[in-house]
């Protein structure tokens, strides 16, 4: 039976010695903080799901350390979650414990860049596990340990070139990110009551004052916005001054659940991805499941390869309110759901996925 662990490198989101001190009762604002829910999906564990659907691997889980005792979650999040306990170090030797006894993953698979010690004590426990790494990041050859992975996944082919010219042995891909197409985001037979949605957290560096500047811009339009996403360190105080002083029409929603994603962007007419420094945002294909064409400025580090003349325009940041009002006057030039299933369906994902891990050398 081929078994996969999957564990974050970064140690906010896979360490957390303020839970569990106290047993292991955990409600569910607990869990989201510990990024255990539905909500608290990723690029990699939805692609890990499709490797369980067609049967490529047969168990999955995800590993985390806490301050309580070993305990296990189940159908709350994407995958089943382990929880083990973590000394002073960030090391655990309960992990250990369990690698010793349940035996190696077949598939060690591991998102973000870094390598704190409880990824290190796990690589050296874990010789003969087959090592994937996504990066979650714009450079992804400055991902810590590199070289001792056998399959590191990037979302564009000149980032694979870099990675090649520093680390030759590494065996590298570009993968396609992975969205539920079918159930989850799809459109539907809503009106269209905003001009614009923006899906994306609320921080700096997605830059929604670039979408608020060229909203301004159309000021004779008076275009309407919703912006979906949690606020990231205290950002959307700023951006609702910023919309008042602007005297633009935004609607700012908070987090919500991936239907009402999907309800909210077959409610608008064009959705935008305005930043630079961003992975492939599956928010990109989640416009284009849901049939929105899309507008993406042209310095965007990762995520250009999914859009075309038939499923959105990519302008100069400059020239960001001209690609707005381009895309608004042209909706029906557009056919996004039907580029999104010709080139980025489920079959079509996966097919590309397995093919990497045969060219990695996974099985032999």
């Amino acid at each position: 039976m081929t078994s996969l662990a999957f564990v974050r490198g970064k140690v906010s989101s896979a360490v957390f010695l303020d839970k569990g001190a106290d047993g292991v009762h955990l409600d569910q604002p607990s869990l989201a903080q510990m990024k255990i829910s539905a909500r608290a999906s990723s690029s990699s564990k939805n692609i890990i799901r499709g490797l369980l659907d067609q049967g490529t691997i047969q168990s999955a889980e995800e590993w985390k350390l806490w301050s309580g005792p070993l305990h296990q979650i189940d159908d709350v999040a994407l995958l089943p979650v382990k929880l083990f306990p973590c000394e002073g170090t960030l090391t655990s030797n309960a992990l250990v414990d369990h690698i010793q006894r349940q035996g190696q993953p077949d598939i060690l698979w591991v998102e973000d860049r870094q390598a704190p010690p409880y990824l290190q004590q796990i690589f050296e426990n874990c010789p003969d596990s087959f090592k994937i790494v996504y990066g979650k990041h714009w450079h992804p050859w400055k991902i810590e340990m590199l070289d001792q992975y056998d399959l590191c996944l990037v979302d564009e082919a000149d980032q694979a070139e870099k990675i090649q010219q520093r680390f030759p042995d590494v065996p590298c891909g570009v993968w396609d990110k992975l969205i539920d197409a079918e159930h989850t985001h799809h459109p539907l037979p809503v009106e269209k009551k905003y001009d614009i949605c923006y899906n994306a957290y609320l921080r700096p560096r997605k830059e929604h004052e670039v979408l608020f500047q060229a909203m301004h811009a159309l000021k004779d339009r008076q275009l309407n916005c919703v912006c979906i996403g949690g606020d990231r360190h205290g950002h959307r105080a700023h951006l609702e001054q910023l919309a008042k002083a602007l005297d633009i029409h935004v609607e700012f929603v908070g987090e919500v659940g991936k239907a009402d994603v999907n309800r909210y962007i077959n409610a608008s007419k064009v959705g935008v991805i305005c930043c630079r420094r961003d992975a492939a945002p599956r928010a990109l294909l989640e416009y284009l499941a849901a049939d929105v064409p899309v507008v993406v400025r042209d310095d965007l580090l990762a995520g250009q390869r999914y859009v075309d003349s038939k499923s959105g325009i990519i302008c100069a940041v400059e020239q960001f309110h001209q690609g707005l009002a381009t895309a608004l006057d042209q909706l029906e030039a557009f056919s996004p759901r039907a580029q999104f299933q010709q080139k980025f369906s489920y079959g079509q994902v996966m097919q590309t996925f397995t093919r990497l891990l045969t060219e990695a050398g996974f099985g032999r």
